[in-house]
């Protein structure tokens, strides 16, 4: 009668190896995703000034971050990351429980995440895309509303960018922000889904800003692509009372371990987008 061979010691360690790639949720290692930014809602904003190492222009983009509001009351328009030159960015219209992706040409046109889409005390996904023509807003990597635009075209890149407004006079966002990314490219439905909880390493193709918000303390936001496009807490880098607070309530990314590597999260594999 046949019988199958006893695996050896070369196979069952092959075997153990291929077995214990798994996902490793975030808990806050250090050199990983440690922090985030809290706003307040009353003065708080944070700012990053323009870079020449953006396009001027562009038909392509995406932007994308993780929110979770403190609060959503009934009424005001609020932005969270907004190009102030601009216009174009993500805010909470006037119900406050969505999200806007507001894309300015020539002309203002938005597309809207369903009411709902926003609550307070928990972390959502957000990612908005133009193609030159129809504006696209994806949920927690969903596709939930698009828009043909009345005025097709380029919209500008090379603007200052704040962070917990609409502009550095206008209402203020209550809550946190983390993990914000600018694309040159118009990502997929499942290019955001897969990556949207996986941290990435700044030198991904099309990526023109990420702000992972993980230093945890000081007036400086760092830029990991390259760019090298550093943000300030407040309006001017010094300490002041616009300054937002570092927070560990960070966005539930999820680290991917291939099995090879030390527990130190700087050796975990990701696989570029």
């Amino acid at each position: 009668m046949f019988q199958s061979a006893a695996p050896t010691r070369s196979s069952r360690s092959i075997w153990m190896i291929v077995s214990v790639v798994a996902v490793v949720a975030w808990t806050g290692a250090a050199d990983s995703q440690e922090a985030a930014l809290s706003f307040d809602g009353v003065d708080d904003i944070a700012s990053i000034p323009s870079t020449n190492q953006w396009p001027i222009s562009t038909s392509t983009l995406t932007i994308e971050l993780w929110v979770r509001p403190s609060d959503v009351p009934a009424s005001s328009i609020t932005g969270v990351f907004w190009g102030e030159s601009s216009s174009t960015g993500f805010g909470m219209p006037s119900n406050n429980t969505s999200m806007a992706f507001t894309v300015s040409t020539a002309n203002t046109n938005s597309a809207y995440a369903p009411a709902g889409s926003l609550a307070a005390g928990r972390w959502d996904h957000f990612a908005g895309t133009w193609d030159g023509t129809t504006i696209r807003i994806y949920h927690d990597g969903v596709l939930v509303d698009e828009v043909i635009h009345g005025q097709p075209g380029s919209v500008l890149v090379r603007t200052d960018y704040v962070i917990g407004a609409r502009s550095s006079s206008q209402s203020r966002y209550t809550g946190i922000v983390d993990e914000i990314r600018i694309w040159n490219a118009v990502r997929s439905e499942s290019e955001i889904s897969k990556w949207k909880d996986r941290p990435l390493t700044g030198s991904e193709p099309d990526l023109i800003a990420y702000w992972r918000l993980n230093e945890g303390g000081g007036q400086d936001i760092l830029d990991s692509s390259p760019s090298t496009a550093d943000g300030v807490l407040g309006l001017t880098g010094a300490v002041e009372p616009e300054d937002p607070d570092w927070t560990t309530d960070v966005a539930p990314l999820a680290f991917f371990f291939d099995g090879f590597e030390t527990g130190n999260t700087g050796a975990w594999s990701t696989t570029s987008p």
